[in-house]
């Protein structure tokens, strides 16, 4: 009778212990699930800013283009020529509209906290690289991958005194410094001849599709015309 008396103490206390431990892991439990939700909503929300800067540069690169097909008109005088240069000004003040709200859209991005490492980022400092068309340079603006997507975005600058026709993205591709694998290009935002008017630019996106077990510590990007992008971090 005494030993079961001492005992049932003994067990009341190791049930307290296994009822404490288990509201410990049901605490953790809620903790981890917590934190998961957190980062979904996280990743979410950057995948649609992301979204919403690429919807933004296309409209910019319709943009430009519009202008730089008006640009190359050979009528300079009389009421088609101030007609031109009116929807020239309009479309200038449209493209500006859409620079600042990207800007402000790359702004909301950097500010957020992100969810995964592998989203692309922008350079501290935009790298740049000189073609073999006398006068154009490229900048790359941003480069980085995100599952097994590479996203590169690149500005294209002209600072000759004619307009130059340029095919970048075709063709392109990235390589795999490591064992020379190369990765064509899959979407890009301008398939076909680029023109970049003398004194300006334009902006590109091109989106480069890997493997899902690839893990390349540093990639070449290979573009037309001789531009080249090396010991880049994905």
């Amino acid at each position: 009778m005494d030993t079961n008396k001492a005992a049932s103490p003994a067990r009341r206390i190791w049930l307290l212990l296994g009822g404490l431990g288990g509201l410990t892991a049901i605490i953790g439990l809620v903790i981890g699930l917590s934190q998961i939700w957190q980062a979904s909503s996280m990743q979410k929300a950057e995948d649609r800013t992301q979204a919403t800067i690429i919807a933004i540069l296309n409209a910019q690169l319709g943009v430009q283009q519009e202008i730089a097909t008006l640009q190359v008109s050979n009528v300079k005088t009389g009421p088609t020529a101030t007609a031109i240069a009116a929807q020239v000004a309009e479309l200038q003040a449209t493209n500006a509209a859409l620079e600042a709200d990207r800007l402000r859209a790359e702004k909301a991005a950097t500010a957020a906290p992100h969810a995964t490492s592998d989203a692309p980022h922008s350079p501290a400092t935009a790298l740049r690289a000189e073609s073999q068309v006398p006068g154009v340079s490229a900048e790359l603006i941003a480069f980085g991958r995100f599952e097994n997507t590479v996203t590169a975005r690149m500005r294209l600058v002209n600072t000759s005194e004619q307009d130059a026709v340029m095919f970048v993205t075709p063709g392109s591709y990235v390589l795999n410094e490591a064992d020379q694998a190369k990765y064509a290009v899959g979407e890009q935002s301008n398939p076909g001849s680029t023109i970049v008017p003398a004194g300006g630019s334009v902006e590109m996106w091109a989106k480069y599709p890997l493997p899902d077990d690839a893990r390349p510590a540093h990639l070449t990007l290979a573009l037309g015309h001789g531009l080249l992008f090396e010991r880049l971090k994905p």
